[in-house]
């Protein structure tokens, strides 16, 4: 059985360093590995279980940091499934607010992907 696919914004595929903000946990490096208007996949070594809130901070060259606040929606591996190693280790996060930056920079990589240029 196919898995339906929920996302309402395109996925584009990135290779941007990010800094997670756990809770009161200090900032875990990573690499944002896809993007949407909606969330991002972060691979890092050090991910959290979903529902676990997380300020998120892309560091891309702009003139204002582009940041935004989320929740982990999903973390691979698994606590059920440790051993899923043919996956990229990290955590998938749905954003719930993002700075304005946040929104130029999506504009910015969208319509890159529109015009042939991603």
């Amino acid at each position: 059985m196919k898995s339906r696919e929920r996302r309402r914004s395109p996925r584009v595929a990135v290779d941007v360093p990010v800094e997670l903000r756990f809770t009161l946990d200090p900032v875990v490096r990573g690499r944002a590995s896809d993007l949407s208007r909606e969330g991002l996949f972060a691979e890092t070594e050090e991910p959290r279980p979903p529902g676990t809130l997380v300020r998120v901070r892309l560091d891309v060259d702009t003139a204002e940091p582009v940041m935004a606040v989320g929740v982990v929606v999903r973390q691979v591996p698994t606590v059920e499934d440790p051993t899923s190693v043919r996956r990229r280790r990290g955590v998938g996060i749905l954003l719930t607010s993002t700075s304005e930056a946040w929104d130029r920079y999506w504009d910015d990589v969208s319509e890159r992907l529109r015009s042939g240029q991603a």
